[in-house]
């Protein structure tokens, strides 16, 4: 089965892009970066919700960032708000989460690495050659995450 892709960034009335509506899956140490990055932007990105499969650490980001805790990672998945997940979980959960987000059509931001065997690293891109979304991943040295993140969606990248 061919999933479709997000439709791409809606214009306003006024000529400018709307906010990227994202998702982020993983609440801990690194994703207060990400927060506080990404809300200094809400002009180009807002975050929908947020999963954790500890439901405190969803709590605690959705208080000080987001609108939504989702009960579980394909929550976000599966809502229609959501056009991009930011995949913070544990490293080895990296390529499972990805793959699922493009899958469902969306595009995926990663902390590093994106994969932890060639075998995950190959079918990313494969999965996002069959029309799914577009994935990203933050260099070693490119700054805060969510730094890297804003600049990518201010490009159109």
């Amino acid at each position: 089965m061919r999933w479709e892709a997000q439709p791409r960034r809606r214009l306003t009335m006024g000529g400018r892009f709307e906010p990227l509506r994202v998702g982020v899956v993983g609440c801990e140490k690194v994703s207060r970066g990400y927060g506080d990055s990404l809300r200094t932007r809400p002009d180009l990105v807002q975050i929908a919700g947020a999963f954790d499969l500890d439901h405190e650490r969803t709590k605690a980001f959705i208080e000080r960032y987001g609108r939504r805790a989702y009960d579980c990672y394909d929550d976000p998945l599966d809502d229609d708000e959501v056009e991009a997940i930011v995949s913070l979980t544990v490293d080895h959960a990296h390529a499972e989460v990805s793959s699922a987000a493009l899958e469902a059509g969306k595009q995926v931001h990663s902390e590093k690495p994106l994969a932890t065997n060639r075998r995950d690293g190959r079918r990313l891109p494969l999965i996002s050659w069959e029309g799914a979304g577009l994935p990203s991943v933050r260099p070693r040295h490119e700054g805060r995450g969510g730094d890297a993140f804003i600049y990518r969606v201010e490009v159109g990248e």
